[in-house]
């Protein structure tokens, strides 16, 4: 099996996005998105930086929707992610991260308020509709589709949060080969990214399937320090390493607009953790701003970078690439036996 993953692409950024046609040639069976598909904080600026975010611009609950639906939009008319989102073996999977979710850094501590809570409903219930068309469904053609609008109650109704944001979900891809798909954002806080009823259902289905490996999707980058990364919530970070000491587990990242190949980590009983980060498929500006400290980056250097797996019933390789060019990564492919 041949499984892309990739994450960060705005449809304000590019008029056109030749990162699928290159993932497209490498014939993947899966398609994993990271989060950040769209960039709601993000709209149309001369000089591709960041200017004005939903919170700061006190955006009605109907111009927020109608912002984003015609976002997804967007997004799905670029001829080359149609293109390959329709090929007919493709399954495509997605999560959301800040950027699609609310705002940069948005939280669960934002969502869980009167005044962003139906904001956040409204996202969950698009990021529900854009998943179905990356799956080949028709996507709303209006804002007030039945499934844009669903749970959509004034005033919001608070206690009815969990039940309303989309949460976890788990893909068995094969027997041997499964795939988690977080939820970093509706449960996130300073100290947490998932919360304890996710991170409940994530250990049950890994139980579940003791011989498997298991690919876990996060927006959120594992061994990077800093409010995206899962090293400044430290329960969390080492219940992680504590299910990889026991089972495989690979963590698929994105966010930074860099792609990168983490030194594995040994656990406790000697077993690996290993992440891939590949982000920055089609955005025009680097967040932590390293261009600055470069001169030789332009912004161009922040799109087409994309993750490839490569998985034998013995082995997986890694691969990323960046603008068609192949980086084969620096460790040996991953002996599932000896794993």
């Amino acid at each position: 099996m041949k499984i892309a993953f990739t994450s960060c692409m705005s449809p304000n950024s590019y008029k056109s996005q030749p990162v699928w046609n290159t993932i497209a040639k490498q014939e993947p069976d899966v398609l994993v998105l990271l989060g950040d598909s769209v960039y709601i904080d993000c709209p149309p600026h001369p000089d591709g930086n960041e200017h004005s975010h939903p919170q700061e611009a006190g955006y009605a609950d109907h111009a927020f929707a109608t912002h984003l639906h015609a976002l997804y939009q967007k997004q799905l008319a670029v001829p080359e992610f149609s293109n390959l989102i329709t090929r007919p073996h493709l399954r495509t999977y997605a999560i959301w991260d800040d950027h699609d979710f609310l705002w940069n850094d948005a939280n669960g501590k934002n969502a869980r308020t009167k005044l962003h809570m139906n904001q956040a409903v409204l996202s969950g219930n698009l990021l529900q509709c854009w998943r179905a068309a990356l799956n080949k469904e028709a996507f709303p053609a209006s804002v007030s589709d039945a499934a844009v609008q669903q749970n959509y109650v004034t005033p919001p109704n608070l206690g009815a949060y969990d039940s309303l944001m989309p949460g976890y979900d788990h893909i068995k891809l094969s027997d041997q080969l499964h795939l988690h798909l977080t939820d970093g954002r509706s449960w996130r806080t300073k100290t947490q990214l998932l919360g304890s009823a996710q991170r409940q259902k994530i250990e049950s289905e890994i139980h579940n399937a003791p011989h498997a490996v298991h690919l876990v999707a996060s927006g959120s980058t594992f061994q990077r320090h800093g409010r995206s990364g899962w090293l400044d919530c430290q329960d969390e970070h080492d219940w992680l390493l504590q299910l990889a000491s026991e089972y495989r587990i690979l963590l698929l990242s994105g966010d930074i607009h860099r792609n990168a190949t983490p030194e594995p980590i040994t656990t406790a009983t000697g077993k690996k953790f290993y992440e891939v980060t590949a982000s920055g498929a089609a955005i025009n500006f680097s967040p932590f701003h390293w261009s600055d400290n470069d001169p030789g980056n332009s912004w161009l250097n922040y799109s087409q970078k994309f993750g490839v797996l490569n998985v034998s019933d013995d082995a997986i390789g890694i691969s990323l690439f960046d603008h068609g060019r192949e980086t084969p990564s620096p460790h040996a492919p991953i002996s599932i036996k000896n794993w």
